[in-house]
């Protein structure tokens, strides 16, 4: 199945049509039990099935340079990787676009074994891992974005 950048920095394109609770109309992820005024930012991406079609290193790096560091606090980050090179792409972005939030819990993205893709990746704004599974849904966002402190933030 062919899967698309779902979501450049702070924006929807494609994922406000599949996460539609998620975002308001600037693209902005809603909490929607503490109202409007807690808002999350969530920046999505999705890896092409084929390295030939993009170069992810150079995809995510271009959207990760339009986060100012004061946007950062409110970002949430969540990644799909099909292939461990995907993986080991968004790692090694993440380390020169976001170093003040570059977390050595995140490196075990870059040896991932093919059997564990592919792989949903949600990242806290403070960097930290929150949430790794093989399946993602709309509720699994929500619920680890409105109600962070349920999640452990060690890799499950």
């Amino acid at each position: 199945m062919r899967t698309l950048l779902l979501a450049a920095a702070f924006g929807v394109t494609a994922s406000a049509a599949e996460l539609p609770p998620l975002f308001d109309a600037d693209g902005k992820a809603v909490d929607a039990a503490a109202g409007p005024a807690k808002k999350h930012r969530i920046l999505m991406f999705a890896g092409l099935d084929t390295p030939a079609e993009q170069d992810m290193l150079g995809l995510i790096q271009e959207n990760l340079k339009r986060i100012r560091r004061s946007e950062a606090a409110s970002l949430w980050v969540v990644f799909v990787a099909h292939t461990p090179r995907q993986a080991a792409d968004y790692c090694r972005a993440r380390e020169y676009s976001f170093p003040w939030l570059c977390d050595p819990a995140a490196r075990w993205l870059a040896p991932l074994e093919v059997d564990y893709l592919p792989m949903v990746v949600v990242l806290a704004p403070d960097g930290s891992v929150r949430y790794r599974t093989t399946a993602i849904s709309q509720t699994l966002v929500q619920s680890v974005v409105r109600h962070p402190e349920r999640v452990p933030a060690a890799v499950r």
